[in-house]
């Protein structure tokens, strides 16, 4: 028996929780953290009486938006005047609490008001200053995590965003979504590539918008608005193939500059 088990209770329950990206990821899931956990206790020889898990939710979300940290707080909270009370909640890793900082020593801070310390099985358990001081460092550790990882996927998605990847969410017109991919579609692809024709041939945006209001083209309504956000997005010139000949869309593209008024023009230059 460690050191930590000779002064520790023998009553503890559990918390579990990983988000819904981390759900599709091996490593650490809910049941890597359920074995770890169990072995934590076993080794230290202490009475694992409860597990607690939210599934699908963010590490950095406060404590009312997490259902079984709630309830692990409650279970705590209504036994604390058993012959013998828990007093240890068991996570496998900082990051498990959550990933907000303020968020998690909070946490902490309402299991200990109730008489439960909160314990790692990565370690940095105990209350002398040094420990405490490395625990909040490594919960700050975990929301920079949180951070960067937030940072390189929204990176990711700009990137492919504008390759013309697809990144989410509706659709640009043109494409529809198979299997969370990208799929061109005829008829839609078949309009845009008339309306770049249409522009670089010399027709106006609103001359454009008329013709494709009148018909109701593809179930829409049309502004002239609409039709230049179609003729500027670069996704439409790229790709293997590409949806629109890049000869056609630049001519369509240099059209629109020369009708641009001639105030705007010098400013974008």
């Amino acid at each position: 028996m460690s050191a930590l088990a000779a002064e520790a209770p023998c009553r503890a329950v559990s918390y579990r929780r990983v988000s819904s990206r981390e759900q599709a990821e091996d490593g650490y899931g809910l049941v890597v953290q359920a074995q770890r956990v169990a072995d934590f206790a076993r080794a230290e020889g202490w009475e694992h009486v409860e597990d607690f898990e939210d599934a699908g939710v963010k590490g950095e979300l406060p404590l009312h938006e997490r259902p079984d940290l709630r309830a692990a707080l409650a279970y705590v909270r209504e036994r604390q005047d058993d012959p013998i009370p828990i007093t240890a909640v068991l996570v496998d890793r900082f990051d498990r609490l959550g990933r907000d900082a303020f968020e998690s020593l909070t946490a902490e801070r309402e299991f200990r008001r109730l008489g439960a310390q909160v314990l790692y099985v990565a370690g940095m358990n105990g209350d002398d200053p040094q420990t405490k001081f490395m625990r909040h460092v490594m919960h700050g550790m975990a929301e920079l995590d949180k951070d960067m990882l937030v940072a390189r996927l929204r990176s990711g998605k700009e990137a492919k965003a504008a390759q013309g990847g697809y990144v989410g969410g509706r659709p640009k017109v043109g494409w529809r979504a198979e299997d969370r991919e990208l799929v061109v579609d005829p008829e839609a692809a078949s309009v845009i590539v008339g309306i770049c024709k249409a522009v670089a041939g010399g027709w106006s945006l609103r001359r454009v918008a008329g013709h494709l209001h009148a018909q109701r083209a593809l179930g829409q309504s049309w502004t002239a608005n609409k039709v230049r956000g179609i003729v500027r997005d670069k996704r439409y010139k790229i790709g293997s193939p590409p949806m629109v000949d890049p000869r056609i869309w630049n001519r369509a593209n240099a059209r629109l500059d020369e009708r641009r008024p001639r105030h705007a023009r010098a400013a974008a230059a």
